[in-house]
């Protein structure tokens, strides 16, 4: 599912899981982590969304963390 389709508060929820990674592992963009760990936007996104035991979903189409 797109994420710009899902509901205001799923994405919220899944902007915070986002945000919680970042600064639990010190990345400081989604770019940083996914060239630390050697991911693609969208592996590291579901990784990200799995971790937190939310729902999949794409990538925002505009990355706002990038």
């Amino acid at each position: 599912m797109r994420f710009e389709d899902l509901p205001p508060e799923d994405r919220y929820q899944i902007e915070r899981a986002a945000c919680r990674f970042l600064v639990a592992h010190c990345y400081v963009s989604l770019d940083e982590a996914c060239q630390t760990l050697n991911l693609t936007l969208p592996d590291l996104w579901s990784h990200i969304l799995q971790e937190a035991g939310l729902p999949e979903s794409d990538p925002p189409a505009f990355a706002p963390f990038a």
